[in-house]
């Protein structure tokens, strides 16, 4: 953006410029802070090595481009902090009784966020390969597996320092834990089951967590938790998707690429 002066006005555009890169500098150092803070001390020191501090300001404030300069600001405020896993474990799959259950267990899980799903004791290679499908089609790195023993599962899990939580009925409500939920910066494992769960699981999990205090599906359970674990932000970004599905207001919107 060129600025035209006008008489008795010489130094309209430098003093306008000279405010920006004070407002400017200002925001870049505020917004590290932020950084900092919210990263609580668990953030690896190379999140902020990989982002020039430098360059950034200086891409900022010495591009005198209006558009740029916003185009600038927009690509600063973008930097993300990574997020502790989540993964599901999936407790009493039982073939074929509980296949499209565990289907939509698995479905629901990969669509609102989580990572991984964990199928307990029953190697069911048919339910991986529909994942597989799903994911080679929508895109994302979900992944599924199925066959270990679930005690053995989530003992690992604790012993490298992941935190377990069980959606139950009898648990604590979810509005009462979930900020302490979200604080840990630990691995997530979120246990739901089929049949009747065994005692010990409530003693093994760190937090037992009730949606409701009614009876309710799994599915249900599991997509409620992972919305208010991440703040009813749902996921649009799936990279290597062949299949995308539009918005619209009606009919079907598909776009397929090979």
């Amino acid at each position: 953006m060129s600025v035209v002066a006008s008489p008795g006005r010489e130094n309209e555009g430098d003093i306008g410029h000279s405010w920006l890169h004070s407002f400017l500098r200002w925001l870049d150092d505020r917004y590290l802070r932020i950084l900092v803070r919210y990263s609580r001390g668990n953030a690896p020191c190379d999140v902020f090595q990989s982002w020039d501090y430098g360059s950034s300001r200086h891409a900022i404030l010495s591009n005198r481009n209006l558009f740029d300069r916003e185009n600038s600001i927009s690509q600063l405020t973008s930097v993300r902090l990574p997020r502790s896993r989540v993964v599901i474990l999936r407790m009493g799959h039982r073939i074929p009784r509980d296949q499209r259950v565990t289907t939509h267990v698995c479905l629901t899980a990969r669509a609102l966020g989580a990572d991984e799903v964990y199928v307990s004791d029953t190697h069911d290679s048919q339910l991986v390969d529909t994942i597989r499908k799903v994911t080679d089609d929508f895109g994302g790195n979900f992944n599924v597996e199925t066959g270990a023993p679930w005690r053995s599962t989530i003992n690992r899990w604790k012993n490298s320092g992941g935190k377990v939580i069980h959606l139950t009925a009898y648990g604590n409500p979810l509005p009462r834990v979930i900020s302490e939920i979200r604080s840990s910066a630990s691995d997530k494992l979120v246990v739901v089951g089929s049949e009747k769960m065994p005692g010990e699981v409530f003693h093994l999990a760190d937090w037992n967590v009730a949606i409701t205090n009614q009876p309710i599906s799994e599915v249900s359970a599991l997509a409620v938790f992972l919305d208010w674990l991440f703040k009813h932000r749902l996921r649009e970004d799936f990279p290597g998707a062949r299949i995308r599905i539009l918005p619209c207001d009606h009919g079907k919107r598909i776009v397929r690429s090979h």
